[in-house]
């Protein structure tokens, strides 16, 4: 389960979690980004008050993984009520990189930095405008210039943007920040993550994928271009004296000269493929036409790739102990889906996190780049390989008519990922006499959340009279009114704008997904209205006890 907690003036209120409950919450991670957090809260919670712009301190804690998935502030909050008058406040949180939007950096001309001497002295220049609180330390530096030599100045943009723009659009590399006894350290490394061996994979944990390749960045003409001109400039003083001196253009090396003629080089399979792109490519170090051709070739070659981007909807099996791994944003998974022709092995790059629903998070995976060559021959093979697939789901198919006169074995594993469901189910059926008698064992573990509850099925015999009874069907309407999601029990048709969830410490009512009242066991709360079992009914500020006398007594218990 997710804990969120805020902090005002270093004081914890604890707005989801044991007790308390948020409408919504949605935790987006990224690599190089802000990751955010946006909420909707109701009136009774503890935390709707509470929350002020850019100053309330906002973490989100995961307690299966005890790691902390969000840590930040509060960016807005906005109040709303709906037309059925029920109110909610609507919150937008930014991690702790969105300090660095609040410093201006201070202008410095063109020098020569060290990696890690120019972020030293930006990250310098922002603390020294800064309260404490948002004050960041360098941590781990893993990326080199290979001159170990940057020449470039500073201009008065945000820290964040010059971070991007001086370092990470030059070098590459990746930033993050981790909170170590209080102090926010901040991380330049060449890469972040490491491949898994985990797979998100057909008819394991995938629920849904889509797959989207973007040529937008494709070159299929280079033009490369090399250091700037000089030419001859003369001047006339004012004494009618002529002075020569070579004057820098804007006019660069090109490779016309050994290149027949032409200063582009073509990516023939590419421009039959997409057509005719230009793109150019500066080397300001490069004073040699040669050198630039051979430049252009290495770039064409390394670079010239289209990017493949998975969206994939899948179930996280680590909650429940059957794989090792979880997904995290930086890490490499393998992508398995004989029906659309995918094997390939691609990187997680931004991960949405329901807080509220945890089996309902969603994860983006991408930064896999394809040469055109790697894209036909992948489109060549989707054919046989989703022939193959479809061959064998027909050849494992077994009518009821053959298990009549067969012995039937059935392994299978069930993942029911909307309800929350994994069923491990092992059945042996036995034919035993000519009446279509069956003796029938089944072997069965049920898991929703495994530390929350666990239900096992040992060995039963039963008689089976008819093997076309449609039992499916009546788990199928069973499920329509009882469902399980996130170890919780939901009681409602699917459709149903009302529904009641029985959670570990709480029965909420919902309409429409979000929650209008809650009993803990002891109250019950509704809008502003709340009724304490025994002891009083309180509407708003109002509270009314009863007297041993009969009488009812009205007492202001608030503001």
């Amino acid at each position: 389960m997710y804990i969120v907690n805020i902090y005002n003036n270093g004081i914890s209120t604890e707005i989801h979690g044991h007790e308390q409950k948020l409408a919504s919450g949605n935790v987006v991670k990224g690599i190089n980004s802000i990751d955010t957090f946006s909420f909707a809260l109701l009136p009774s919670n503890k935390g709707f008050n509470n929350l002020y712009e850019y100053k309330t301190l906002v973490e989100v804690f995961n307690t299966n993984k005890n790691r902390f998935e969000f840590q930040g502030r509060v960016l807005c909050s906005n109040p709303a009520m709906s037309e059925s008058g029920e109110i909610t406040k609507s919150v937008t949180c930014e991690s702790f990189f969105g300090f660095l939007c609040d410093s201006k950096q201070v202008y410095v001309a063109e020098q020569n930095w060290t990696v890690t001497g120019l972020l030293q002295h930006i990250i310098d220049t922002h603390n020294s405008q800064m309260e404490e609180y948002k004050h960041f330390v360098i941590g781990e530096v893993t990326v080199t210039d290979p001159n170990d030599n940057l020449y470039c100045g500073i201009q008065r943009e945000n820290t964040w943007d010059t971070i991007k723009k001086k370092l990470i659009d030059v070098l590459g590399g990746e930033i993050r920040f981790r909170v170590v006894d209080g102090v926010i350290y901040i991380d330049y490394l060449t890469q972040i993550g490491e491949t898994k061996s985990t797979p998100i994979a057909l008819s394991r944990n995938m629920k849904s994928i889509s797959k989207e390749k973007d040529p937008s960045a494709y070159i299929t003409r280079l033009i490369p271009l090399g250091c700037k001109l000089q030419r001859e400039e003369t001047t006339v003083d004012a004494e009618g004296n002529e002075q020569t001196q070579l004057v820098e253009t804007e006019e660069r090396l090109d490779i016309s000269s050994v290149n027949d003629g032409k200063n582009y080089i073509d990516d023939e399979q590419a421009i039959e493929k997409y057509g005719l792109i230009v793109g150019y490519v500066e080397w300001d170090d490069v004073t040699e036409a040669l050198n630039l051709k051979t430049k252009g070739e290495n770039w064409l070659a390394e670079n010239n790739k289209v990017q493949v981007k998975y969206s994939i909807t899948n179930l996280d099996l680590s909650l429940l102990g059957l794989d090792i791994d979880d997904f995290e944003v930086h890490n490499y998974h393998p992508i398995i889906n004989a029906l659309l022709g995918i094997d390939d092995t691609a990187r997680i790059i931004k991960k949405n996190i329901n807080v509220c629903e945890e089996v309902e998070s969603t994860i983006e995976v991408g930064e896999n780049f394809k040469t055109l060559s790697d894209l036909q021959i992948e489109q060549t093979g989707k054919i046989d390989t989703a022939t193959q697939t479809i061959a064998k789901i027909e050849s494992d198919y077994v009518t009821n008519e053959k298990l009549s006169s067969e012995n039937f074995l059935i392994n299978s594993l069930i993942k029911q990922t909307a309800d929350s469901i994994l069923s491990s189910v092992s059945e042996t059926y036995v034919n035993k006499t000519d009446d279509e008698e069956y003796r029938k064992t089944v072997e069965a573990q049920l898991k929703i959340l495994s530390d929350e509850i666990l239900l096992k099925f040992t060995t039963t015999t039963e008689q089976i009279i008819g093997v076309d009874d449609d039992l499916q069907t009546k788990f199928t309407e069973l499920y329509q009114y009882i469902s399980f999601a996130g170890g919780s029990i939901k009681l409602g048709a699917s459709d149903s704008a009302i529904t009641l969830t029985i959670e570990n410490d709480v029965i909420n009512f919902k309409r429409n997904g979000v929650i209008f009242g809650y009993w803990d066991g002891e109250n019950f709360y509704t809008g502003n209205i709340i009724i304490r079992l025994g002891e009083r009914f309180q509407l708003g500020n109002f509270a009314f006890l009863p007297r041993t006398d009969n009488s009812v007594m009205v007492l202001k218990v608030g503001e």
